[in-house]
């Protein structure tokens, strides 16, 4: 099990680590809109041209480019993730975390 801490050390229960995942993705969006971040291609599926080489754990993981900023922001918060994919223009983005929950981002299909 991970812990995830708060900026003063205090330990978070799994409603506020969720909380603190909805600030992050949230963050990293409003990001992207206020500078008009664009991604000018996706890879299709199946594909890993596009993707960045991430550590996580202990282990570098190809994550696909259009979602790293998220991914890199909850590893760093110790929210650690397992999976992901931006869903290449077609779908959701999923990210996959270790608590065995699931961020979907809708409406992906903006950022192509």
């Amino acid at each position: 099990m991970i812990t995830v801490y708060n900026k003063v050390g205090k330990a978070l229960n799994k409603t506020e680590v969720g909380e603190l995942v909805k600030e992050i993705v949230a963050t990293k969006l409003k990001e992207r809109e206020e500078t008009g971040i664009r991604f000018e291609k996706c890879c299709e599926i199946g594909s890993y041209e596009h993707q960045i080489p991430m550590p996580i754990k202990g282990r570098v993981r190809g994550i696909d480019y259009c979602i790293a900023d998220i991914v890199a922001a909850l590893n760093a918060a110790n929210i650690i993730t397992t999976a992901s994919c931006c869903g290449h223009g077609k779908m959701d983005a999923v990210i996959w975390l270790e608590d065995g929950r699931e961020i979907i981002i809708k409406n992906t299909k903006m950022w192509v």
